[in-house]
C-alpha cells in the first residue's frame, strides 16, 4: 500500500533530494581535452598509455591515454551530465522506481517503523526477499492444505468443518506475520496454539461464545482488516514493464546502440530490476492495515483459551483426549495456567509484527505446527483428509510435537534463500555484465560499485544466518548484533543511493573511473569510444545483461503473481468469491500438475539416495486414494479410573496404575467419499 501522511512525504523527500539533486559546475570537458591529447604530439608522448591492455583487442594506431595523464591534462573532477540528460535519467529509470518503492506495505502512522522497513528492504535486499518469500510459501501450504480437506468436486457450506479448517488455517497464517513471546516455553506456547486453534472440545468458561465460533469471528475481521489494493499495485508493476520495453526498444535502436551514457543508464534501470519483485512479493505477503489491532485480538483468542483451560474440567479433557501430555512430556499445562496467573505476561503471546521481513531471524510460528500435522496425519492421508473429522482434529490438536518447538531453522528455506540470491544477484549480474564491458573494460566505479552492494547485501544476509545459528533468543551476543544490522542496512541503503544518483548526475565520469583500474586491469582511456561505442560485439553484451536481468525478474513476477492466484481464496472476505477461487485454483493446479510434479520426483529421487524413502509432506493431487486408515494408539499412564473413549483391560493392574490405549473410532479400512 502506499505511504500516507508525513510518511509520504518524508519518504518523497528522502529519495528525491539523494537522486536529483545537480551540481551548477561542469567542472570537466573529455571532448575538449581529447582534441588537445590527439592534436599535439608532446601530449601524447607525456600523457599516452604505453602499458599492456591485458589481451584487449585495440585498433593499431588508436590514441591511448593513461588515467594519471588524464588526470593532468583533463582534471581529477566530473564532468556531470547536463540537465537534459540527467531528466532522462530520472524520468525512464528513478522516478518510477520511486513510484514502487512508494507501493510498498508501510504501517500508516510509524516514522521509525517506515525508516527501518526501507532501510532492511533496499539494504538488505536477500535477506528481506527471502523472508517475504518464505511467508508467501507458508501462507501457501495453509491454502493448500484447506484445498486438500475435502474432495476435488466439493465445496462444502459456510458451516461445514472445511469452513472451519479455512478460518483456522487463515488465523495461523496471520499468526506467523507476529513474533511469540521469547520467555515461553517453545513446545508449551505450540501446544496451546494448536488447541486455540483446533479444538472443538474446550468449553470457555466466561459464559461467551463457543471456541470455534471465536475463531470464525477473528478469521471474519482478520479478513475484513487484511490490506487490499493488490490489483492497483499490479496495474503499477504493467505500467512499469510497458515502460521498460519502451526504454529497452529506444536503447537498441541503431541509432542509439553504443551510446555509453545511455548503456549506464541502462545497467542502472537492470541494477534496481529486483525492486518491483520485492515490492510485489510484499504485497502479496500481505499485512494488516491496522497490526495493533490485529495482534490484541490473536491475543485475545490466546488468552481465551488459556483461561478455560485452567477450568479443571477442561484440563480433565486435555489429559484424557491428549493420550496423557500431562504425564508423557511434561507439564505444559500447569505452565500455562502459571502463565495466565501472570498478569502481566497474560496479554502478550503475540508481540511485534514482524511480515514482510520487517524483523531479522523471524521465521514465524506456522511452519513448525504444519510440520507436525503433516507428519501426524494430513501427509499420509492426502486428498480428502477431513473426511474423518474427529479423527483429524484429534491429530491437528494432539498429535507430533516437535521437540525443537516452535523456533528452529528448517533446512527446506534453502530454497527461499537461493530464490532471493538468484532474484537479486540476477538483476544486479546484468548491470555489472553491461557496464564492466563498456569501455574501458575492466572493473570500475561503476561496476565495481554495483558489485560491493552485492557484497554488502549477500555478507548481511550470511551474517543474519551464522547469527541465528550461533546463538540463543535472547541472548547477548544476539540482542547486540540485532543492534548493529540496522547501521550496517543504512550504509548498504546509502550505497545503493549513492551510485544512482552518481549515475544521474554524471559524478562517475572521471579519469579514474573511465581508466576502470580496479581489479590492476584497464588504466588506459580511449576518449574517442568515452560517448560513444563502435564495437560490433556492443548489441551481444548489451543483450547478454539485458537478458539475464529481464529474465530473472520475468520468472519472479510469474511464481509471485501465481502464488497470490493461488491462496488467495484463503483469505477472500466473500465464501462464495472465496469458493469460486478455490475452484479456479483447482483446475490451475491441475492443468500443471506434470510440471509440479518435477520438483516432488526430485525430492524423492535425493530420499531414496540417502536411504530415506518415507516423506510426510503433503503433495497436492486430484484424487483421494484407498488406504489402511491407521489407528491412533497411545498408551495413557493414569492413577484413576477408565477414561471414555479408551479400551483396556480391568485386570492389567500394576499397584494403583492402569494402561489404557486410545482407539480411533473410524473403521479400519477408508473410502474416500463420492
Amino acid at each position: 500500500m502506499a505511504l500516507h501522511g508525513r510518511s509520504r512525504s518524508a519518504m518523497v523527500g528522502l529519495l528525491v533530494h539523494l537522486a536529483v539533486i545537480l551540481p551548477m559546475v561542469v567542472a570537466a570537458d573529455f571532448k575538449k581535452c581529447n582534441e588537445q591529447f590527439k592534436n599535439n604530439q608532446t601530449n601524447m608522448d607525456l600523457f599516452g598509455f604505453t602499458g599492456s591492455t591485458h589481451g584487449r583487442t585495440i585498433k593499431p594506431g588508436t590514441p591511448l591515454m593513461s588515467v594519471r595523464g588524464c588526470e593532468i591534462l583533463c582534471g581529477s573532477d566530473s564532468q556531470y551530465k547536463s540537465w537534459k540528460e540527467s531528466t532522462t535519467t530520472i524520468s525512464t529509470w528513478v522516478l518510477p522506481m520511486i513510484g514502487l518503492i512508494l507501493q510498498a506495505p508501510f504501517e500508516s502512522n510509524a516514522k521509525m517503523r517506515t525508516f527501518f522497513a526501507t532501510i532492511r528492504w533496499l539494504g538488505s535486499p536477500v535477506a528481506a526477499l527471502f523472508h517475504m518469500l518464505w511467508n508467501i510459501k507458508i501462507t501457501a501450504k495453509c491454502a493448500t492444505m484447506v484445498d486438500m480437506s475435502v474432495p476435488y468436486d466439493s465445496f462444502p457450506g459456510e458451516e461445514s468443518d472445511f469452513a472451519q479448517m479455512r478460518d483456522s488455517l487463515g488465523i495461523l497464517s496471520v499468526m506467523n506475520q507476529y513474533t511469540v513471546d521469547p520467555k515461553l516455553d517453545s513446545s508449551a506456547a505450540e501446544k496451546l496454539v494448536r488447541v486455540a486453534l483446533f479444538s472443538n472440545e474446550v468449553r470457555m468458561t466466561d459464559g461467551g461464545p463457543t471456541l470455534a465460533q471465536r475463531r470464525r469471528d477473528l478469521a471474519a475481521n482478520v479478513r475484513e482488516g487484511r490490506r487490499r489494493g493488490i490489483i492497483p499495485v499490479f496495474v503499477t508493476l504493467m505500467w512499469f514493464i510497458f515502460s521498460l520495453v519502451i526504454s529497452l526498444a529506444d536503447a537498441f535502436e541503431d541509432d542509439n546502440l553504443g551510446n555509453n551514457t545511455l548503456a549506464h543508464d541502462l545497467a542502472i534501470g537492470l541494477l534496481m530490476a529486483w525492486i518491483p519483485v520485492l515490492i510485489l512479493a510484499g504485497i502479496v505477503d500481505r499485512n494488516p492495515s491496522a497490526p495493533g489491532d490485529t495482534r490484541r485480538r490473536l491475543n485475545a483468542l490466546v488468552n481465551d483459551t488459556r483461561r478455560a483451560l485452567r477450568d479443571p474440567q477442561n484440563q480433565e479433557t486435555i489429559v484424557s483426549q491428549g493420550g496423557g501430555w500431562r504425564d508423557r512430556h511434561y507439564p505444559w499445562l500447569d505452565q500455562i495456567v502459571d502463565d495466565a496467573a501472570d498478569a502481566a505476561r497474560f496479554g502478550a503471546f503475540f508481540h511485534d509484527f514482524a511480515g514482510q521481513g520487517r524483523l531479522r531471524m523471524h521465521f514465524g510460528i506456522a511452519h513448525p505446527i504444519m510440520s507436525n500435522i503433516e507428519f501426524s496425519y494430513v501427509g499420509q492421508h492426502g486428498r480428502d483428509w477431513l473426511r474423518h473429522e474427529r479423527d483429524a482434529r484429534w491429530a491437528l490438536v494432539y498429535g507430533h510435537v516437535n521437540p525443537k518447538g516452535l523456533f528452529y531453522f528448517d533446512w527446506r528455506e534453502l530454497w527461499q534463500i537461493l530464490g532471493a540470491v538468484l532474484v537479486v544477484g540476477g538483476a544486479i549480474a546484468g548491470s555489472f555484465v553491461i557496464s564492466f564491458l563498456t569501455p574501458t573494460v575492466g572493473l570500475g566505479c561503476r561496476s565495481g560499485g554495483y558489485m560491493i552492494y552485492m557484497v554488502l547485501a549477500g555478507a548481511l544476509l550470511l551474517a543474519e544466518l551464522v547469527v541465528w545459528w550461533a546463538t540463543w533468543r535472547g541472548s547477548r551476543i544476539r540482542a547486540t548484533a540485532l543492534k548493529v544490522f540496522p547501521v550496517a542496512e543504512f550504509v548498504s541503503t546509502a550505497w545503493l543511493l549513492y551510485i544512482v544518483s552518481a549515475q544521474t548526475i554524471g559524478s562517475h565520469k572521471t579519469c579514474a573511473c573511465m581508466g576502470s583500474t580496479w581489479a590492476g586491469q584497464g588504466g588506459y582511456i580511449n576518449l574517442d569510444t568515452s560517448e560513444v561505442n563502435t564495437s560490433e560485439s556492443v548489441r551481444g553484451y548489451w543483450g547478454v545483461g539485458t537478458a539475464l536481468s529481464c529474465a530473472v525478474m520475468g520468472a519472479a513476477f510469474a511464481f509471485v503473481v501465481a502464488e497470490w492466484c493461488e491462496q488467495s481464496f484463503l483469505h477472500t472476505q466473500s465464501y462464495s468469491s472465496a469458493m469460486r477461487g478455490m475452484r479456479r485454483t483447482r483446475r490451475w493446479k491441475r492443468l500443471t500438475l506434470s510440471f509440479r510434479h518435477v520438483p516432488d520426483r526430485v525430492i524423492e529421487l535425493v530420499k531414496w539416495m540417502l536411504g530415506r524413502r518415507e516423506r510426510h509432506s503433503m503433495i497436492w493431487s486430484v484424487h483421494a486414494r484407498y488406504h489402511r486408515q491407521k489407528a491412533f494408539d497411545t498408551e495413557l499412564t493414569r492413577t484413576s479410573s477408565r477414561l471414555p473413549g479408551y479400551l483396556g483391560n480391568d485386570d492389567d493392574d500394576h499397584g494403583s496404575v492402569k494402561t489404557f490405549t486410545l482407539v480411533s473410532p473410524a473403521s479400519t479400512w477408508a473410502k474416500p467419499k463420492t
